[in-house]
């Protein structure tokens, strides 16, 4: 597998937009054009942009892509005031399988506005290389921790990735389309019961200690099984020596927290199940590992296999409990078969008392699809929606939670509009836009926790505790207003 570059800063994002001509150019004059958004990334399947030129009517203006630059223009138009543009990015320059972090290498590309004299005005672009996310063949790959962005993933259905050891989980942001048809592993099976557990699940205990995280379970005391771990459901207890339940270590509970709260801050650790108690003699399991998957493009998961399971407890010591994913797409092909279930409570070989179940995990998806959701997340609904509009409203659709309370607002301002979820999850709402680039966000309240959606045409880059690295914090979806009457 090659890694990804992680863009280090986003150099051109505060810088003004426009370019001048060099002054070798012969023919029409060339002039700056401002460019609203600036920033684009290989693989970017619809990369929007809005531009403007000072004191000029864009009227019968057009958009054009240089010669060699790596954008095909999908879609533009053009009123008096300004100009949008719809860009597929290409994968053009070779990956150099260099992982995070890593230099920024970017390449400076102008998107050109064509006026009704012929005279051109150059935007400038910011484009930023990205190494593809490839595997293939029989042999297990491990990967490493971290974020790993990319401009595109594929997968055979042959293939199986393990997820890396450790607390953080396996996070990939896919800014183009992502084929995964093998085996994403996350489990901890083949690691003793008291190492760490894969990509975020955490350590079963050992004998005679609750299991790690806020929800491990409690071990059991003499003569009586360790509770099972808890995440999106509660583990159950362990049985005593006769038998009685409450005699033996309580299971860990359920939580609250979205998976997506956790995976979508990517300083976070720990995010996968919790462990299983341990009892006198036997420890328990470690809990299944945790994944975020993001592609803006078409996520195919055709044939996959993601295991994200808890491990069983040992000698009367409780399951761990299932891990936590996040699948998300512009829109998602294909139903893959998904394991995270708690593991079994280990019977006690000397008939001291059994360890509890492990709860079972969460999967959240983002985007349209046919997965079974145990809690699906928001997403706006983008097939066939063209993300440049000549009114001053548009009416988003998309899908959320159950009766879930939903925010739309523009980056880093109030929210623009709120609105609620039916009781099917489905959701309509008409969002007024100011003339130009409109960079959105839809976050969902459900159950007490607030999630961002990952679906749309970009993500939102922020940097980490004044660290130089900027890492995404969920999807971005672009809108360009060009009303007729501005």
């Amino acid at each position: 597998m090659r890694h990804s570059l992680l863009v280090s800063a986003v150099v051109f994002a505060g810088c003004g937009g426009g370019g001048t001509s060099p002054g070798t150019d012969a023919g029409p004059t060339v002039t700056p054009a401002q460019t609203e958004h600036r920033v684009a990334f290989e693989g970017q399947e619809r990369y929007v942009e809005g531009l403007t030129v000072l004191g000029t009517d864009l009227t019968g203006a057009h958009v054009e892509v240089e010669l060699g630059s790596p954008f095909d223009l999908l879609d533009s138009r053009c009123t008096h005031a300004r100009c949008g543009a719809v860009l597929r990015v290409r994968d053009t320059r070779p990956n150099r399988g260099v992982s995070v972090p890593a230099p920024i290498d970017t390449e400076s590309v102008f998107v050109v506005v064509v006026d009704a004299s012929g005279a051109r005005h150059r935007g400038l672009v910011s484009v930023n290389p990205l190494d593809t996310i490839t595997g293939a063949g029989s042999t297990p790959l491990t990967v490493g921790s971290g974020v790993l962005l990319a401009s595109s993933a594929d997968a055979s259905a042959v293939s199986t990735v393990r997820g890396p050891v450790g607390d953080t989980p396996l996070r990939w942001v896919i800014f183009g389309d992502a084929n995964l048809h093998g085996t994403l592993d996350l489990r901890a099976a083949d690691l003793p019961a008291e190492a760490t557990a894969r990509s975020g699940g955490h350590a079963g205990g050992l004998a005679g200690v609750a299991g790690d995280g806020p929800s491990g379970g409690a071990p059991g005391a003499a003569g009586s099984g360790a509770g099972g771990g808890g995440a999106g459901e509660s583990g159950t207890a362990g049985s005593g020596a006769d038998g009685t339940p409450l005699t033996g270590g309580a299971g860990g509970v359920s939580t609250d927290q979205l998976p997506g709260t956790c995976l979508g801050d990517f300083t976070a650790t720990g995010c996968g199940g919790s462990g299983g108690g341990g009892s006198e003699t036997g420890a328990g399991g470690a809990g299944g590992g945790a994944a975020l998957i993001v592609s803006l493009g078409t996520l195919d998961l055709t044939g996959a296999r993601i295991l994200a399971s808890g491990s069983p407890g040992q000698d009367g010591g409780g399951g761990g409990a299932g891990g936590r994913l996040v699948l998300a797409g512009t829109s998602i092909v294909g139903a893959p078969t998904v394991d995270v279930a708690g593991g079994e409570g280990g019977a006690s070989l000397a008939g001291a008392g059994d360890g509890g179940a492990g709860g079972g995990g969460m999967l959240r998806t983002d985007g349209p699809s046919s997965i079974t959701t145990t809690r699906p997340g928001p997403s706006f609904d983008l097939d066939g929606w063209s993300p440049l509009v000549s009114a001053r409203s548009v009416v988003l659709t998309g899908h959320a939670a159950p009766d879930a309370q939903l925010s739309i607002a523009l980056l880093a301002q109030a929210p623009l509009a709120t609105t609620q979820a039916d009781a099917s999850g489905v959701f309509r709402v008409e969002l007024a836009l100011t003339p130009g680039l409109n960079r959105l966000s839809l976050s969902e309240t459900s159950g007490g926790a607030s999630v961002r959606s990952w679906s749309g045409t970009s993500v939102e880059l922020a940097r980490i505790g004044g660290s130089p690295l900027a890492m995404p914090v969920g999807g971005v979806l672009d809108v360009v207003s060009l009303p007729a009457d501005e």
